[in-house]
């Protein structure tokens, strides 16, 4: 019988082969002498992660090799700079994607989010994202919330 559960489990394949176990842990912290691989400073072990040095989502295997013991701080460092890298390159391959363009030597036009603009030409300077400018409190308002009109 399959269970399945959306918050993961310790039976899901998928994260024994991710996860390093008790003994390559024990090994990793004995060759970095229980310092965090990338400051140096002295690891807490009640809140010490394992990394892989080579992303196991980039078919980095789980060894001790290929693992490193990182305080919380380095290891949210090292991952949210390694996203950003994902990130800058599925966008630079996007626009980059139209091969005739390249060869012709066009470059992509860039969108400028700043200003909305109507088809007609007309240009309303409503910048996205932020918020739209109170109206001046004058008049009395009737319970609809139609001031001053009735």
């Amino acid at each position: 019988m399959f269970n399945f559960n959306p918050f993961g489990s310790d039976d899901d394949k998928r994260d024994k082969r991710r996860a390093f176990t008790q003994s390559q842990k024990k090994e990793i912290l004995h060759q970095q002498n229980y310092k965090c691989a990338k400051c140096h400073k002295q690891l807490d072990l009640r809140t010490v992660e394992f990394d892989h040095i080579k992303a196991w989502s980039d078919n980095g295997k789980t060894t001790i090799k290929n693992g490193a013991a990182l305080c919380a701080n380095c290891h949210k460092l090292k991952t949210h700079k390694n996203t950003l890298k994902k990130v800058e390159s599925k966008t630079t391959k996007k626009k980059e994607s139209n091969p005739l363009s390249s060869a012709l030597g066009i470059k992509p036009k860039s969108s400028s989010r700043k200003k909305a603009k109507d088809p007609l030409g007309l240009d309303f300077n409503i910048g996205l994202g932020s918020a739209p400018k109170k109206k001046k409190k004058g008049g009395k308002k009737d319970s609809f919330g139609f001031g001053g009109i009735f």
